[in-house]
C-alpha cells in the first residue's frame, strides 16, 4: 500500500504559521460585526479548531513520528498562548471592547 505523498515544504508552512491566524480572524471579525453573535462556546470553538489546522500541518511535515508529537505538543502550547493575546489584542484595537 502506497503512502499518500506529503505537500511541499511551503505550504506546510503557510499552514502551520499563517492559517490559524487566518481561520482566528475571519472568525472574530464575523462574529462581532456587524452584529455581535458571539459566545464563549464559540470563541473557544474557534480558538481550538484554529490551533488544529496548525497541528494538522505539523503531522504532515516530514519527520519521525516522535519528532511530529513533539512539535505538535509544542505548537499546541505557544499557538495556544500567541492567539489567546492575538484575541485579546485584536478584539481591543478593532472593536474597542478591551478588558
Amino acid at each position: 500500500m502506497d503512502r499518500p505523498p506529503k505537500p511541499p515544504i511551503v505550504w506546510l508552512f503557510a499552514g502551520i504559521f499563517i492559517t490559524p491566524l487566518f481561520v482566528n480572524t475571519v472568525y472574530l471579525i464575523l462574529s462581532r460585526w456587524p452584529v455581535r453573535r458571539f459566545t464563549v462556546a464559540s470563541d473557544w470553538t474557534f480558538f481550538v479548531l484554529s490551533i488544529a489546522v496548525g497541528v494538522f500541518c505539523v503531522t504532515r511535515c516530514p519527520l519521525p513520528v516522535i519528532s511530529r508529537v513533539a512539535w505538535s505538543l509544542l505548537y499546541t502550547l505557544f499557538a495556544g498562548w500567541f492567539l489567546l493575546f492575538y484575541n485579546l489584542i485584536f478584539v481591543c484595537m478593532v472593536f474597542k471592547d478591551c478588558l
